[in-house]
């Protein structure tokens, strides 16, 4: 087994970038080769990938590897692979009590401790995790104690001496930030620590962390999470992971501790793709669900015979089941306590912008993505985008009773 060597990375990289590491440099290659080797693909020439086991495609994939050759490498932290015999560290790097991948106890970083952020920690920590986090608002860095996490001053302080270092932030701009252009993070971890950025932000910014996570000869996964604020706190989030596919492997009992699946999306950005696909799909599919009600209401269909038919036919989605936008449905929905939010219609706005983006980037055409981002846009400025974006039926009556034919 060949361990990933952060110099031999750096060389790699530089050579894999046209001989220089320079945001400049990235951004324009990356750009040349968006539509060819888009990570939503994550596929390789086959030729290329000749001798590689399917367990390194998604290195293979790599979008950074735009000419050159690749390793065979394996970027995460001993001390997360199955303990040696003699209980010793080869590398000398990152010692723990015992192996995350031996189902015990990892040191762990979480950077970003809020509605989401938070409880995922603390469920870490509920696990027998080791784990240090910091969030920018002290309040939040605060709560994050009183839950058993260890508070540290900076982001890259909470990072140090990390085995895994999660990130947990409002948008890319923010995870750009932290992890290079202003705290660094990634300059403060070990070559062998595992990143991962469950945060859900543009493709732009996830290709720049990755190329700058392999530069330094560090795994980053994207992995941005399914389940809401309730499934952070019930720890029974759904983990779409994109990247080195033996670091998702040996993180994957992390994730474990704060979810319930882990789907292995691909190579490097599949994972933020996959979740514009499903949050662009849900949206669509909320406003089709509130289009369905109003249209029954403005015809005299009861609200129960509504849930009964479409719940149980071929219109029953997720929206209508268990985020029902009509109060008395379903235990689980928002509508019962008023739309307090479990996603906010202000989330959604960001997701399906993500969304159109994502398509732009790579020429997909998602006509229903951007009317219904249009329509969380308008709900966003005319009503309160901190209520759960099921709402979005109330604005749909309103638009029902304002073109309903005069009597």
């Amino acid at each position: 087994m060949v361990l990933w060597n952060a110099d031999a990375g750096k060389e790699q990289a530089g050579a894999c970038v046209g001989g220089g590491f320079t945001e400049a440099a990235m951004a324009r290659r990356l750009s040349e080769n968006i539509r060819d080797r888009a990570p939503l693909i994550a596929r390789a020439a086959p030729e290329r990938n000749a001798g590689l086991s399917p367990r390194n495609d998604a290195v293979a994939a790599c979008p950074l590897v735009l000419g050159g050759s690749w390793s065979r490498r394996r970027s995460c932290p001993r001390s997360l692979r199955q303990p040696r015999s003699d209980g010793n560290n080869d590398r000398g790097e990152h010692p723990s009590d015992e192996t995350a991948g031996g189902g015990v106890m990892a040191r762990i970083a979480f950077i970003g401790l809020g509605n989401m952020g938070g409880p995922m920690a603390a469920n870490l920590v509920r696990a027998g995790h080791q784990v240090t986090g910091h969030d920018i608002v002290p309040e939040k860095t605060s709560r994050a104690a009183e839950r058993g996490v260890r508070p540290a001053a900076s982001n890259a302080e909470a990072a140090a001496g990390a085995e895994i270092v999660f990130t947990m932030l409002p948008t890319g701009k923010e995870v750009r930030e932290v992890l290079v252009d202003e705290d660094a993070v990634l300059d403060a971890v070990a070559s062998g620590t595992i990143m991962v950025d469950s945060s859900t932000t543009d493709l732009a910014a996830t290709e720049y962390i990755h190329a700058a996570a392999y530069e330094r000869g560090i795994a980053l996964i994207d992995s941005p999470v399914s389940g809401g604020m309730a499934g952070a706190e019930a720890a029974t989030l759904t983990f779409m992971a994109g990247g080195d596919s033996d670091a998702v492997d040996r993180a994957e009992p992390v994730f474990m501790a704060m979810g319930r699946k882990v789907v292995r999306a691909g190579g490097p950005c599949s994972g933020q793709a996959v979740k514009a696909c499903n949050n662009m799909l849900l949206g669509i599919s909320m406003v089709g669900v509130c289009e369905a009600i109003a249209l029954g209401e403005a015809a005299g269909v009861d609200h129960q015979v509504l849930f009964d038919v479409i719940s149980t036919s071929t219109g029953s989605c997720w929206s209508m089941n268990v985020n029902c936008p009509i109060p008395g449905m379903v235990d689980t929905s928002p509508a019962n306590r008023g739309y307090a939010p479990g996603f906010t219609a202000t989330l959604m706005l960001k997701d399906l912008t993500l969304a159109q983006e994502a398509a732009s980037r790579v020429g997909a055409a998602t006509p229903l993505g951007e009317h219904a981002r249009a329509l969380y846009q308008r709900f966003c400025t005319e009503r309160d985008g901190e209520i759960d974006f099921s709402a979005m039926v109330g604005m749909m009556r309103e638009l029902t009773r304002n073109q309903a034919p005069a009597k």
